[in-house]
């Protein structure tokens, strides 16, 4: 068992060890080293941004956007992703129209949106559609159109989805 305790300056932090031997335990303190990560993000109409590699990637959304327009760059810079859980539980309602510098979709990206009641635009540049990525969209409808560009699709990313249009 550990305790993490503040340390001396930034970056040093204090853990109480406690060793525990039947009818004996032995507490030491030490001293580590914690590097600190702060994830720099951009706010851009109601959508939050994180920087990567390749270029941005949604991450999350404000509380209280009710439709969903992704732009093709934020700063000049490409939008290539939604992350993982991004839009999971949303009240977001309408279509999912995705830019076409979207590479990836994670998993569980839109999983529970039950109010997008529109259609999916999947550009051309989709590589991969992560697992349960629209899992329980069950208002969603239409025909499913699925890029040739796509090289993966995660287990259950359309499960749920009712009025998904028997045509894929």
């Amino acid at each position: 068992r550990s305790i993490l305790n503040e340390g001396t300056n930034d970056n040093e932090k204090n853990v109480n060890v406690y060793l525990i031997v039947p009818n004996y335990i032995e507490e030491e303190t030490i001293e580590v080293e914690v590097e600190e990560v702060v994830e720099e993000s951009t706010r851009v109409n109601g959508l939050l941004f994180k920087k990567t590699e390749s270029g941005y990637e949604v991450v999350g959304y404000e509380e209280g956007i009710t439709s969903l327009v992704i732009p093709s760059a934020v700063e000049g810079v490409p939008v290539t992703s939604i992350a993982d859980k991004a839009f999971r539980d949303s009240e977001i309602s309408g279509d999912v129209v995705l830019p076409k510098t979207i590479e990836s979709i994670g998993d569980e990206a839109f999983m529970n949106s039950v109010y997008l009641d529109g259609k999916i635009y999947l550009p051309s540049s989709l590589k991969t559609i992560g697992t349960r990525a629209f899992y329980n969209c069950n208002k969603i409808e239409g025909d499913l159109i699925i890029p040739d560009s796509v090289e993966s699709i995660g287990d259950e990313a359309f499960a749920l989805c009712l009025k998904l249009g028997k045509s894929v």
